[in-house]
């Protein structure tokens, strides 16, 4: 008997509300590490995460911190954490008795608050770094005994720090225990927040701020040999995480940035949404620094296009499913292994075989197909049989259109399979199921998958709620039930629906997302249900030619045209909520292009094609008709 109240495996979504390390280790997918490099040290240079909200970066972060790490090496030989610890070990993390990485995760959730517009730009900066260095010194300090297996702060004596060679501080207290330089860092960190709160609080802050030559002091202190328990250095590598570098404003954005690649630091790890980004970042990447190159001293990885990279095909789909049976696991109460058993994944052959005879009743005889027809008739799965027609029609519509074959012509096609595409055999299923016999399209798990945009976040909120239901349905019978086609479709539809809406009421330029997304929508269902299907499988985006974007995004060009500015604003808000997906310099028809496509949520929502490579050329002058006016078609 199930529980009614039983808790939804799929409802809590980020890193950090799963408390337990061992609980976050037996959830945390191995191959989510794809995304980042083996082919240097990850403390070898500066790595930059960037992605909409949703896409697993602080769930990696977190599994670099020495208590995560400790207990996967404690638990390395317990089955289902196996592959996870093997994969680890690539990164050198550990060593034969135990870890000998130092991961400090530290979050820039409210950095912000130093950049008083009432302090000179000096102090303010100033204050940034001590800020930065007093709060990773302490956070060194807390990993460090963790390491140890010793308690904070009662043990941080048994630390001892040397004469450190190179730091240009009076203040800084080198030569020294762990608790004193604690204190320090304490000390220093409870005097900047009480000047920023209470001007009157100086204590000679400023003076003494000022004294320090060095920025970033940290990275020269956390050197593995600087930091001794019982006369022994304990780590070999150390890098420090930062989360949450979206919060920062755009100056301590830059200026942080600035002193990291001019001064070749190393062993810095930063993760932020794409929405602290410019247009311009977003599509051209970070501007180049003195003495820094991209690939050498940092690299940028973007979660979100690693995985919709053409190159990996399946991959997502394959983790997300790993994700979901993982979570699975913790119902004991679930008849059920996998996420899959969930639901039903095909309509009954009866009902395929009735649209079979549907559409080769109004198919119109052409003798020029009749061998393909028929090759359709000795098909077994009627599914495939009645696509295979529907994509016939497709062609014969198109070769009507061209006037390539008449109508009396007693030659027959013999191409036949090369010219039914799987393009068009998935434009041939849409028709079907969405325009002609109004069937359910957006079922079983791999349109599951593709629903998610490669999002995990956005798939665990589906897989929350096709769950609650499936729960629901063998409740109600009493018996493992799966989720009908139908009723999946309604789920997820409904879903669809409501994270559009709270976009749309959220989002500072909601109303004029409202109409782009809703203008494009229309716009590629016009597009995508002619009856020849010429842009199978189906219109999803649209493409802005690059010389184009490159004056959208050209400051001197917006000054006088403020339709520019709002398109601008409104596509980066589009990108960085994940509502459009962008692929920059996309080649086609010897330009190359922007092309933006719709988040596959919203395709599933209004009845249009999961899959990508469908898109059409709108100009910039288009776009702002749509916003300012709303999409209108002309030819009805």
């Amino acid at each position: 008997m199930i529980d009614p109240q039983l808790n939804n495996p799929f409802s809590f979504r980020a890193s950090e509300n799963i408390t337990p390390d061992e609980q976050f280790l037996d959830l945390f997918e191995p191959s989510a590490l794809e995304v980042l490099p083996l082919d240097q040290p990850l403390w070898s240079k500066v790595l930059i995460l960037h992605s909409v909200p949703g896409s697993g970066k602080t769930s990696l972060l977190r599994l670099f911190t020495p208590n995560v790490l400790q207990k996967l090496y404690k638990l390395r030989s317990n089955d289902n954490l196996k592959e996870l610890y093997n994969k680890m070990k690539q990164f050198r993390v550990f060593k034969e008795n135990g870890v000998n990485f130092l991961g400090l995760l530290n979050s820039f959730r409210d950095y912000y608050i130093v950049d008083d517009p009432e302090l000179k730009e000096a102090e303010r900066e100033f204050l940034f770094y001590m800020l930065f260095n007093s709060r990773v010194i302490i956070c060194a300090l807390q990993n460090m005994l963790q390491l140890l297996n010793l308690e904070y702060p009662f043990d941080l004596d048994k630390i001892r720090i040397p004469k450190i060679n190179g730091l240009n501080s009076d203040s800084f207290p080198t030569k020294c225990n762990g608790k004193e330089l604690n204190d320090w860092a304490s000390n220093l960190e409870s005097r900047i927040m009480s000047f920023i709160y209470d001007k009157k609080v100086n204590d000679g802050l400023e003076d003494n701020l000022l004294k320090f030559k060095e920025k970033l002091l940290v990275f020269k202190l956390l050197q593995p040999e600087n930091f001794l328990y019982n006369g022994k250095q304990f780590f070999d590598h150390s890098t420090i995480m930062i989360d949450d570098f979206d919060r920062i404003t755009k100056k301590q954005r830059r200026f942080f940035l600035e002193t990291l690649f001019t001064k070749r630091i190393n062993g810095i790890w930063i993760s932020e949404r794409i929405e602290a980004l410019e247009l311009s970042k977003i599509i051209h990447g970070e501007s180049k620094y003195p003495k820094a190159k991209n690939g050498r001293d940092y690299n940028i990885i973007n979660i979100d296009q690693f995985w919709r990279d053409e190159r990996r095909p399946k991959k997502f789909e394959k983790m997300i499913l790993k994700i979901a049976d993982k979570r699975l696991a913790l119902v004991d109460q679930i008849p059920i292994k996998k996420f899959s058993q969930c639901f039903d994944s095909e309509i009954a052959d009866k009902r395929w075989r009735e649209i079979y005879d549907r559409i080769i009743d109004n198919l119109p005889n052409i003798h020029a197909f009749k061998n393909n027809i028929k090759k359709t008739k000795d098909l077994k799965n009627p599914k495939k049989a009645a696509i295979d027609l529907k994509a016939i029609e497709f062609l014969i519509n198109r070769n009507k259109k061209g006037v390539q074959i008449s109508l009396l012509s007693k030659t027959p096609i013999t191409n036949h399979k090369k010219k039914i595409t799987s393009k068009l055999r998935n434009a041939a299923e849409l028709f079907l199921t969405k325009k002609d016999f109004k069937l359910p399209l957006y079922y079983g798990i791999e349109k599951i998958s593709k629903i998610s945009s490669f999002n995990i976040e956005q798939f665990l909120e589906i897989a929350s709620k096709l769950f609650e239901n499936y729960v629901s349905n063998v409740i109600t019978n009493n018996e493992p039930k799966a989720l009908s086609c139908h009723l999946q479709e309604k789920i997820i539809k409904k879903r669809a629906k409501s994270w559009l809406e709270s976009q749309y009421n959220n989002l500072i330029n909601g109303d004029d997302i409202k109409k782009l997304i809703e203008a494009i929508v229309k716009f590629a269902s016009s597009e995508t249900y002619k009856s020849t299907s010429p842009y199978s499988p189906g219109v999803t985006g649209i493409a802005i030619s690059m010389k184009d974007l490159n004056t959208l995004i050209n400051d001197n060009f917006l000054i006088s045209e403020v339709h520019s500015q709002k398109i601008r604003n409104i596509l980066q808000s589009c990108i960085t909520n994940n509502l459009l997906e962008p692929k920059t310099n996309y080649k086609c028809k010897g330009e190359f292009w922007f092309v933006l496509y719709l988040n596959r949520l919203i395709c599933a929502y209004k009845d249009l094609s999961l899959y990508y490579g469908g898109f059409r050329e709108v100009s910039l002058s288009t776009l702002f008709s749509w916003v300012k006016y709303s999409y209108y078609n002309p030819k009805g």
